[in-house]
């Protein structure tokens, strides 16, 4: 039966992230799961600069990763009383993986457009790689933002399988069929084969 303990979202602050973040805590909250929320700092580039303008730029980081981590703190506590929160510094990508492999992540929450440093990473990049890279289910949409002040409710469950790989067809088949018993939602199960003759 489905289980969902641990339930990760990266945020940047932008409203698409904000508003996939308040998503988060409501899973959190219908699951009874622990929420944490992850920011990513990118790395300074220390190439092809001084001693002095390298020492400036890391006091420039150092109070940026302070303020940082202060919103960040208080963005959690906002969203969930109980909500930790997780600065980390390098590859969005790199760090989330990380971070969910090592904590054992049963759902990333994470919207699917940023702002700007963070923006480049989201979809078409890092919201897809998370989607298509990660063993463990990915949750996005475009418009969370829209439905935020709206009460959950899981009516319906699309589940798109590839059938390319059966083992992880059946993995993700028996998930969204537990969400959808454990929510009473519908299920229906999505395949669009790749090798259709138009003509």
């Amino acid at each position: 039966m489905l289980s969902i303990k641990q339930i990760l979202t990266p945020v940047d602050f932008s409203e698409r992230s904000e508003a996939a973040a308040t998503e988060a805590a409501r899973l959190a909250e219908l699951f009874g799961a622990n929420l944490t929320v992850m920011h990513v700092e990118p790395s300074p580039d220390a190439m092809y600069r001084s001693l002095s303008q390298i020492q400036q730029s890391e006091k420039t980081q150092l109070e940026a990763s302070r303020q940082a981590e202060a919103q960040l703190r208080g963005f959690a506590a906002k969203l969930a009383p109980k909500a930790s929160s997780v600065l980390a510094e390098g590859d969005p990508l790199t760090r989330i993986e990380e971070y969910s492999r090592n904590h054992d992540v049963d759902l990333i929450v994470i919207g699917t457009h940023g702002r700007g440093g963070f923006r480049r990473f989201l979809l078409g990049s890092l919201t897809s790689k998370l989607l298509h890279d990660m063993p463990i289910p990915v949750a996005t949409g475009a418009h969370l933002e829209d439905h935020a002040a709206l009460p959950l409710k899981i009516a319906h469950v699309g589940c798109a399988l590839g059938l390319d790989n059966l083992d992880d067809c059946e993995r993700i088949l028996r998930w969204a069929g537990d969400l959808a018993q454990l929510v009473g939602a519908k299920l229906t199960v999505i395949h669009v084969p790749q090798d259709v003759d138009p003509g």
